[in-house]
């Protein structure tokens, strides 16, 4: 089985890439004689599974400390590697990519925070930037799960680039390459963008938190009337009813299996609230009374999910 290694520094978003990348089937381990500790999951490629490790951030493949050493020890057994960059500080992460193209470990970069950079007015010439650097690039939102089908599709494509520079130029290397690539300009910010500033503003996320929440709570219990009003109360009144009412008049109308079964009839017909039985309100309560606000609570869970707003709730 392939191993693909994810490598960065810390803080670019690495551990939301890996999650991305292999859902909640994980596994937390400890390198061998050590104490430090990594993740490592699967990812589907096509017909093939690959199994994908998630080692400690590290800014160099000079380790400082054993965490760092850990990392590139991993490297070394790596079959490909995914190169993850904080787009909105490029300069600081080409140190290690330049690193990690001198190892020859076959590669690919995920620019991720590629909608911060945005936000922020920081402008990245994709196309330029995966030519001089001889890898696949993709943009990637690992909040949001963006970019992510066209990463995995390129992993194909990872390149193991000869490099010639050495420690003294490398510096030099990285300024040209951020020269030809990168351009800060100011960007005005639209209604959305002031929004997500002042959403983990401490005075205005409370605010933010709150009309939220209320909304929330207000949408979650109108989706939920809405669906019993118009689907489930319609569907048991007008097509259970008159089944169980003819199950009842077929068992007697009485009888312990009539209790377990349909219950108490009010006044001859069949009470979904007060009937207690197994067929009523056993069925009535879980799918008509508990299940639409279920339904709607997880579509507004998602709303919020895919908006990445849950991340700033957090802060």
């Amino acid at each position: 089985m392939r191993q693909i290694l994810l490598m960065g520094n810390p803080n670019v978003g690495k551990s939301v890439v890996f999650s991305r990348l292999t859902g909640a089937d994980v596994m937390a381990s400890n390198y061998p004689g050590t104490t430090v500790e990594f993740t490592k999951g699967r990812v589907r490629l096509g017909e093939e599974t690959a199994e994908i490790l998630d080692p400690p951030g590290t800014y160099t493949l000079h380790p400082t400390n054993r965490a760092e050493a850990a990392a590139v020890e991993m490297l070394a057994q790596a079959d490909l590697v995914i190169n993850v960059v904080d787009a909105t500080t490029l300069e600081r992460n080409l140190n290690l990519t330049l690193d990690l193209l001198r190892s020859g470990t076959p590669m690919v970069v995920a620019l991720n925070m590629w909608d911060e950079a945005q936000h922020k007015g920081v402008e990245i010439d994709v196309a330029r930037l995966e030519c001089l650097l001889g890898v696949p690039v993709t943009p990637t939102c690992a909040l949001r799960g963006q970019g992510f089908k066209e990463l995995v599709s390129r992993l194909s494509e990872a390149q193991a680039p000869s490099s010639t520079f050495d420690e003294e130029e490398r510096w030099q290397r990285i300024g040209t390459i951020v020269e030809q690539v990168q351009q800060l300009h100011h960007r005005h910010h639209s209604l959305r963008d002031w929004l997500e500033d002042v959403s983990v503003q401490p005075l205005g996320g409370m605010v933010v938190a709150v009309l939220v929440g209320l909304a929330s709570f207000w949408t979650v219990r109108h989706i939920g009337e809405g669906l019993i009003g118009y689907i489930f109360d319609p569907l048991f009144e007008g097509v259970w009813a008159p089944l169980m009412l003819a199950l009842s008049r077929w068992l007697g109308g009485e009888g312990l299996l009539h209790a377990i079964l349909i219950g108490t009839l009010a006044e001859g017909e069949i009470d979904f609230g007060q009937s207690f039985g197994l067929l009523t309100t056993g069925l009535y309560v879980p799918f008509a009374a508990v299940l639409p606000y279920v339904v709607a609570f997880y579509v507004v869970l998602g709303i919020l999910e895919d908006t990445g707003y849950l991340p700033r709730l957090g802060v």
